[in-house]
């Protein structure tokens, strides 16, 4: 690339020809009469033709600096835009919105004013800085003896999960698992399995349409009898995978 020191060491060496070219033409004027020149060649036509010679090595070099200068500008300028994407992007990541998964809560439904059966709801929680919408959500129910292997679980992509639930800063939403009845819950928690609860939410916000994802995988425990609408407490699973195809 182009220097101020490549442009210091082309204009001493510049220098140094015109000198070099100023007194070989005087000698040649003086010295060589009749060889390269006459009584009619003046001085003054010698130094026009020098001049000229200059002029011209003059403006080479300009326009060598000119086009330099202009690379030197460009570069300048894509350097700045890129640092602005840079700056947009990172004010985008702090701001957008970002829903994660934040916790359990349990729904009784009654018949005979006795708890009949009630519905797990995954809760997600905005923790970004402008409003999210959830646009596609679902929860399914495993039951396992344990969860000593790893869980892949794969689901289609039906209309029936789609949704649009708005979901502010800061604040929790939450959707709906399958309903579940008490009777068959309390036969799980009998035979010592494991109640797991897994799915996924596909969510938008203020930037634009590209839809981002928060899975999700615990189980659920009971302290009691599920009829007796007892509190739960939920763990989530680490070793697990939930795809929509």
């Amino acid at each position: 690339m182009y220097s101020v020191r490549g442009g210091n060491s082309f204009g001493l060496g510049l220098t140094v020809g015109i000198c070099l070219t100023v007194t070989l033409c005087l000698y040649a004027w003086w010295g060589l009469e009749g060889m390269i020149g006459t009584k009619e060649d003046t001085l003054a036509q010698w130094l026009m033709a020098i001049f000229g010679a200059v002029a011209t090595a003059l403006s080479a070099w300009a326009v060598v600096l000119l086009k330099q200068t202009l690379n030197q500008t460009e570069v300048a300028t894509q350097s700045t835009q890129d640092a602005v994407a840079i700056t947009a992007r990172m004010a985008r990541l702090q701001s957008q919105a970002y829903l994660t998964f934040s916790g359990s809560e349990v729904a009784y439904g009654s018949a005979e004013g006795l708890a009949a059966f009630f519905v797990v709801r995954p809760r997600f929680k905005n923790t970004g800085q402008s409003p999210g919408m959830i646009v596609y959500a679902f929860c399914h129910i495993m039951v396992v003896d344990d969860l000593t292997s790893s869980i892949d679980y794969r689901v289609d992509r039906v209309s029936e999960y789609r949704t649009k639930l708005n979901v502010g800063p800061g604040e929790e939403r939450w959707i709906s698992g399958p309903p579940l009845k008490v009777e068959d819950v309390a036969r799980v928690v009998a035979e010592k399995k494991i109640l797991l609860f897994l799915g996924c939410i596909e969510f938008t916000d203020i930037f634009d349409d590209v839809r981002r994802s928060e899975d999700f995988c615990f189980k659920i425990e009971f302290h009691g009898d599920p009829a007796t609408r007892c509190g739960h407490s939920w763990n989530t699973h680490q070793d697990y995978k939930v795809q929509v195809i």
